[in-house]
């Protein structure tokens, strides 16, 4: 239970070190919560499927499911992308290693694609 308070603690802290225990835990709880959001997006897609068949069609269900995931995409992005740099950044220091190791490896797998 106290490695669980410390992940969700340092949450965004990208200083210090993240011993092995703490780096898997992290990444379960980032899972779960992956799992929960997945969870909210299909029900605004069965909550845009009923507007689009109860009230104003097609153009009512598309307006309210753009604002919707992109609200949702937002919240992906800052919380859970950063939460995931951060416990890896504090993994690496604790194997003796830079963060830029991190950047390298980010930016390795933005040209493979």
């Amino acid at each position: 239970m106290e490695l669980a308070e410390k992940a969700l603690r340092h949450y965004f802290d990208f200083k210090g070190r993240a011993g092995i225990r703490e780096f898997i835990l992290a990444h379960i709880m980032i899972a779960l919560v992956n799992i929960c959001l997945l969870a909210v997006l299909l029900g605004l897609v069965f909550i845009g499927n009923l507007i689009a068949s109860k009230v104003g069609g097609i153009r009512a269900s598309y307006a309210f499911l753009d604002g919707a995931q992109t609200f949702v995409s937002i919240v992906l992005v800052f919380s859970i992308g950063l939460g995931i740099a951060a416990i890896d950044s504090r993994r690496l220091h604790d194997l003796n290693l830079s963060s830029w190791w991190l950047v390298g490896a980010v930016a390795l797998l933005v040209a493979l694609n």
